[in-house]
């Protein structure tokens, strides 16, 4: 009987481990220069061309009709370069079965993240615009400029299409958050792309690409899901508040991380400042690490800025040790805010 105990469970365990690896949604920059603003002329799901495979793919354009055409684009992710066309022509066979227009793609890249394996396919690019010094198998980093935005392939005028996929051979897109925010059809939006720097949101989006090994967010109880529609305010598409009420536990929440490599590295908490918040909201930032000086910030979640992004500290951290910040309230009646941190290396 304890035997049988034992394996049911052990399957409820794995099968609540597989349902939470299940509904894990990834999280990316935006494929543009830092502090450009994009209009997103088709989200998800959309009936003009978003449906089928195509699903869970993303249109960016500058709002009038040639504005994008010959932006930068700039690597969302640190990948694998598995499929590059740069040789369709512009403004010419943008429609259904033409021979030259790659079916469908034009000039396009497909970067396989190094750290999950999943895919990102950019398409539409300019022709000839993808760097000569860039072929199948080489590496790109984030932020780094991979090509220019065209109107090659199926395309009704200058933009970029992005989706996710989970394998090169199928263009079956995958659910997929932008760090930037929960982004939507008819919205501009500032991208956020840094070259050297990630965001780590909560455990549901799961943000490709990083310099860390394992990394996971936990909260105590009480916390409410603040679905907030403000783009570049709040990282992928939630974040979390709760109120510190009177004779209830101070309530926490905190982002633990192992790092993949050494560095020096500058971090920025993510929250929304309001004057219902924390003035001083505690982070204790910690590590298993004897040489880390464990200490405490207190930082005040009234402030506002115009994307929340808000400087914690610069810190060295090492390769293979765990690192954790944990955010906990501090006053009586107020609000705080728990969504994402960015961590940039400076070295």
């Amino acid at each position: 009987m304890k035997r049988k105990l034992t394996a049911i469970f052990t399957a409820i365990f794995v099968m609540a481990i597989f349902a939470t690896v299940a509904q894990a949604k990834y999280l990316i920059y935006m494929p543009f220069e830092k502090g450009e603003m994009w209009y997103c002329s088709q989200d998800t799901n959309n009936g003009y061309s978003h449906t089928g495979k195509l699903k869970y793919a993303y249109d960016f354009t500058r709002g009038a009709y040639n504005d994008a055409y010959g932006k930068n684009i700039l690597s969302p992710v640190h990948g694998v370069i598995k499929d590059i066309h740069n040789e369709s022509p512009d403004f010419y066979c943008n429609y259904k079965g033409c021979g030259d227009n790659n079916g469908g793609w034009g000039n396009t890249l497909l970067i396989q993240d190094i750290k999950t394996n999943m895919y990102v396919r950019i398409a539409h690019m300019k022709n000839g615009s993808i760097p000569s010094n860039l072929g199948l198998g080489d590496i790109v980093d984030i932020g780094e400029k991979i090509g220019e935005v065209g109107n090659s392939g199926i395309s009704s005028g200058p933009h970029l299409h992005i989706q996710m996929q989970s394998s090169p051979g199928s263009a079956q897109s995958k659910e997929f958050y932008f760090a930037e925010g929960p982004i939507k059809q008819g919205k501009y939006v500032k991208s956020d792309n840094l070259q050297r720097s990630f965001v780590l949101d909560d455990t549901y989006d799961k943000s490709l690409s990083h310099d860390v090994s394992w990394y996971k967010s936990y909260k105590s109880k009480y916390w409410n899901t603040y679905p907030g529609t403000m783009l570049n305010r709040y990282a992928g598409h939630r974040a979390f508040h709760t109120k510190y009420k009177k004779g209830s536990k101070k309530r926490w929440y905190r982002w633990n991380f192992t790092m993949a490599r050494t560095g020096y590295y500058m971090i920025w908490v993510k929250f929304k400042g309001a004057a219902s918040r924390d003035p001083k909201a505690e982070y204790y930032f910690y590590s298993n690490d004897p040489d880390f000086d464990n200490g405490y910030l207190y930082m005040d979640q009234q402030e506002c800025t115009v994307d929340n992004w808000h400087f914690m500290m610069a810190t060295p951290l090492k390769k293979g040790k765990t690192y954790g910040i944990k955010l906990r309230s501090k006053t009586k009646n107020k609000y705080i805010f728990a969504d994402s941190i960015k961590l940039y290396r400076i070295w």
